[in-house]
Order: C-alpha cells, then structure tokens, then sequence
C-alpha cells in the first residue's frame, strides 16, 4: 500500500482529479503559479484557483543571492507538495524543496553534536539567520542561540557571507534544517550534547 502510495504521489494532480477544496490532502504533488512574492515567500493558487502559500525555507532557491523577486517572479509555474491544509480559512502550505517534491529523504552526514567550521551566513531575519552548512545542507540558528550576550548586534556579526563555526544541535525534517548554535560555550563545551 506504501508503494502505491508513493507511486501516485509522483504525479502531479490536475483539476480533473481534485474537484473540491475537501478532496485537496497533505502530501499532494501540485503544479502551483506565483501569484506574487510576500516577506515570508510566495502566495500561489493551483488547480483553478486554490489558493496557498511557500514560506521562505519552503523555497528551493531560497539562498540564491538574488531576491525572491527576481527568482519567483509572478506567473511562475512551479512543482510544490502539500504539507498543510487549513479548512477555516481554505489556505494551503506548499513546499517547492526537492526533498517533498521527489519525495527523496533527506541524508544528513552530520550527527547531533558535531562541530562544522565554516558554516556561512546566507540570510538574516528578525528571528535568527540561515546558514549554509555544505551545498546541500541548511541550517537554522535561532537568535537566542548565537551568541553569549549582546544578541541585538545580530546584523553587525552575523551579516550574509560571514563564516562561523556552529554545533548541530538537531535536525527539523520537515523543513529540511539543520539546527545549530553559535554560542562559543556551547559549540566547544560537550556538557549538555
């Protein structure tokens, strides 16, 4: 039944096989069209007007050094899967990663507690910055774990191209991230791994 599955997921659906909004589940393969870029990712509609969204680490080009703008333009057509439905508001959460579209399980050479020397620095945000561990591995450090003290100096040490060293902490599947820490306690002190 798990073969078969994943066989039909393969296929994108069209508006011939999903007909309503209730027949849409988690796990669909879709063809999505942008619809315009937001601070967050993409808006998009699919199968005849359904709309959904692409949150930034959802993207899969989103540490190319051009803006989102530039490399999702409006009226883009792109292969994205379902991961979440909400029916209140009948939005949908889409991921364009290569690891839902295929359906190929990502296979991280790192273990938790490993120390990574120069991991880069690719976007900031308000709640932590993203960092390219190898070329097909992200990470995610929260703002909280960057540094010992004074972490409102984020955009003055941790500015996109800057290289640290980190601590793999853990791994969020789902988003296809790896969890880190810049803290220099933690990333040389083995205590709490």
């Amino acid at each position: 039944l798990i073969l078969g599955l994943y066989a039909v997921g393969m296929k994108a659906l069209s508006e011939k096989t999903v007909t309503t909004f209730s027949s849409l589940t988690p796990g669909h393969l879709v063809n999505i069209t942008v619809k315009k870029q937001a601070a967050n990712g993409l808006r998009c509609t699919f199968l005849g007007g359904i709309l959904g969204s692409v949150h930034l680490i959802h993207l899969k080009d989103m540490y190319n050094s051009k803006s989102v703008l530039e490399v999702y333009p409006a009226k883009r057509k792109l292969a994205a899967r379902v991961l979440l439905i909400n029916p209140e508001n009948k939005t949908v959460l889409l991921s364009t990663l290569n690891c839902h579209v295929t359906m190929e399980t990502p296979c991280y050479q790192l273990k938790k507690g490993d120390v990574v020397e120069d991991v880069e620095v690719v976007r900031v945000t308000k709640r932590g910055v993203y960092v390219s561990l190898d070329d097909d591995i992200t990470g995610f450090v929260h703002l909280k774990k960057l540094q010992d003290k004074e972490t409102e100096k984020v955009g003055a040490n941790f500015k996109a191209g800057t290289q640290h060293k980190a601590r793999v902490m853990g791994f969020r599947v789902l988003d296809n991230l790896v969890s880190t820490i810049y803290t220099p306690d933690l990333v040389y002190y083995t205590r709490y791994l």
